[in-house]
């Protein structure tokens, strides 16, 4: 469930010092290129969540651009520029980052990847979320704010999903997660055919079921009370299988 993060920075220095600051916040999962080529390396041995990326290069004036474009073009992440120089502020604007920061100004990195965060998913989902539910929602993937670290929570790592007065319970395989919200509103926002509501305070993940009965549902260990609907259908979920 870690959040995997891209710094683009040619001077090794000031690369260093932003990796310092993210893995201060939490981002333990960061990956440094000083050169459009090694950044080029890393996201095929690893794609990243966020990118942070410098404009310039030595040799290329607007190699982060290069970057930047190509992660939009194979899986478009939340993209951060980076840069000292005036002239590149038109640029800045005609390629639209999610954020930006001005040298030597990476103290402020992480109020960057907030506001990058919130600008592409808001884009995506098309509205903003508001203040008190600051999660965030892909088509594989969801950001869920804990301790003012976004974390990335696969949904194939999600095993099932408990109401609890007015909140959800998130359970992972690596861990659980609350937040304001009905399972409704998750199921809303996640749309997700492999979830099924149960129950009126369960949502289990089809992917992950050991076994079910007409009264119940058990994954990982846990029981979970199925109500006579939600077992009508499971079992419909289950002919399909079946038939295909």
């Amino acid at each position: 469930m870690d959040t995997k993060v891209l710094v683009f920075e040619d001077e090794v220095y000031t690369a260093k010092e932003i990796a310092i600051r993210l893995k201060n916040a939490g981002y333990t999962d960061v990956d440094i290129a000083v050169t459009k080529n090694q950044a080029f390396n890393a996201i095929e041995k690893s794609y990243p969540d966020i990118a942070i990326l410098d404009i310039r290069e030595p040799n290329d004036k607007e190699a982060g651009i290069k970057i930047a474009k190509y992660l939009r073009h194979k899986n478009p992440i939340p993209i951060i520029y980076f840069t000292a120089n005036p002239d590149d502020k038109p640029v800045i604007y005609d390629t639209k980052p999610n954020a930006f920061i001005e040298k030597p100004n990476y103290k402020g990195v992480i109020h960057a990847i907030d506001l990058a965060v919130r600008n592409f998913y808001g884009d995506i989902d098309g509205g903003e979320e508001s203040e008190e539910d600051p999660h965030y929602f892909s088509k594989d993937y969801l950001f869920i704010l804990k301790k003012g670290l976004y974390c990335k929570v696969k949904h194939e790592d999600i095993l099932y999903i408990e109401s609890d007065s007015g909140c959800i319970i998130i359970h992972t395989s690596g861990g659980k997660f609350s937040y304001s919200s009905t399972i409704k509103r998750f199921m809303e926002q996640v749309k997700d055919p492999n979830f099924l509501r149960i129950h009126k305070s369960y949502l289990i993940n089809l992917l992950h079921i050991e076994s079910f009965n007409n009264q119940q549902v058990t994954i990982l260990g846990k029981e979970m009370p199925m109500s006579k609907r939600g077992y009508e259908n499971l079992l419909s979920v289950v002919r399909r299988l079946k038939a295909k």
